[in-house]
């Protein structure tokens, strides 16, 4: 029996574009908090500025988590303040680029610090992000209920243009603690383990459906990354600690067999810097995927977690201690390139290809593109 969660069916038709077009911005790490150095809520205002000069427009928001930093919302009246002055002040909805456009959130471990365990359940903080879906100050003009959280994990279908994307957003906290169970073992976990098994569900009925869709899938942990946190699940004895089947991490060890063949991509934040992946053993830059799964993988893998809340992080084109490495990578050192602090992902979908563009939030400067087919994900 199919377990979809929440899920809004959204049809959109524009004559925008010459070509039919989906367009979204995705971005993690961006709540600022109030006692953040000038320097670093300058940053933020960029990006919103880029964000709202039309030059990468957009028809919604992917907000990547750690929505409020550095510890949640303590309080209704501490989240009733951070919602006015980190969101709607930040990015206000009587600017013309955010007008209307939904910001599909999620959960990140910033807004949950100081919940009670376990992790994997909204405790009083997470639920306030929650709570504001259902808010009149979210309800009313000219907001029009533009956050959007109905739940700690969710699905919705996008229609626009022509273009369907199914969108599945994670609570990922609950993925990164300890311990995993085995695969194919039971989650002690009975909250984790209900979203690992809707999870699923929802990705086969979607796969099911062979509508020509795209199958989208949101969180705010990676599986991998080449910065600081380079294990979701925080080991602390190298790059080699994320590796090999009896790692225990379920984000880095299990959820990519999950993706594989769902989905068409997978976006997170978590790491202050902006990352792509695709681990294709058909790429000559990643033939070793094979030694990090044991397969082959169709997901593309995107980190957009430098939305300018709190600093930003190095990355190194070391790669993982299996020798993994992403297809670009770019943070705060230069590795031969630009040294970026702060920026987004900007994804223009058609029925048949993704346009994915780095964008440096500074000084709204490209940084990568790519341009991706569609897998027929009936193949896999």
């Amino acid at each position: 029996m199919l377990l979809l969660r929440a899920v809004v069916v959204v049809s959109l038709m524009t004559a925008c574009y010459l070509q039919a077009t989906m367009q979204f911005v995705a971005f993690g790490d961006w709540g600022c908090d109030p006692t953040a150095p000038p320097p670093q809520k300058a940053e933020q205002l960029k990006i919103s500025h880029v964000m709202a000069s039309g030059r990468y427009p957009f028809d919604f928001v992917m907000a990547l988590g750690d929505n409020f930093y550095n510890n949640g919302l303590e309080s209704d009246k501490y989240a009733a303040m951070r919602f006015r002055t980190t969101y709607r002040q930040e990015y206000p909805s009587n600017q013309t680029a955010f007008f209307n456009k939904t910001w599909y959130a999620m959960l990140g471990n910033h807004d949950i610090v100081g919940d009670p365990p376990p992790s994997s359940v909204p405790g009083p903080k997470a639920l306030r992000q929650v709570n504001y879906t259902f808010n009149a100050l979210n309800m009313r003009s000219p907001e029009n209920g533009r956050w959007h959280m109905p739940t700690d994990y969710y699905n919705v279908t996008r229609v626009i243009n022509g273009v369907t994307a199914h969108m599945v957003v994670l609570n990922t906290n609950g993925f990164v603690s300890m311990p995993a169970p085995a695969p194919g073992m039971p989650d002690m976990d009975p909250h984790r383990e209900a979203q690992k098994r809707w999870l699923n569900a929802t990705l086969q009925y979607y796969k099911s459906l062979n509508d020509n869709a795209w199958v989208l899938v949101f969180g705010h942990h990676p599986p991998y990354s080449v910065g600081i946190h380079y294990c979701s699940c925080n080991r602390t004895t190298g790059f080699d600690s994320c590796n090999g089947p009896n790692d225990g991490c379920w984000m880095a060890e299990q959820l990519p067999f999950l993706l594989n063949g769902q989905a068409h991509a997978y976006f997170s934040g978590h790491d202050h810097d902006i990352q792509y992946f695709h681990c294709d053993d058909a790429t000559s830059s990643n033939t070793t995927c094979s030694n990090v799964w044991g397969m082959p993988s169709n997901v593309h893998y995107v980190i957009a977690g430098a939305g300018g809340g709190q600093g930003c992080n190095g990355v190194s084109l070391r790669g993982l201690g299996n020798g993994l490495k992403p297809t670009v990578a770019f943070g705060c050192n230069t590795m031969g390139g630009p040294a970026v602090a702060y920026g987004f992902a900007h994804v223009q979908l058609t029925q048949d290809t993704m346009n994915l563009t780095l964008v440096h939030g500074s000084d709204a400067e490209t940084l990568y593109t790519t341009l991706i087919p569609r897998d027929d994900l009936s193949k896999f």
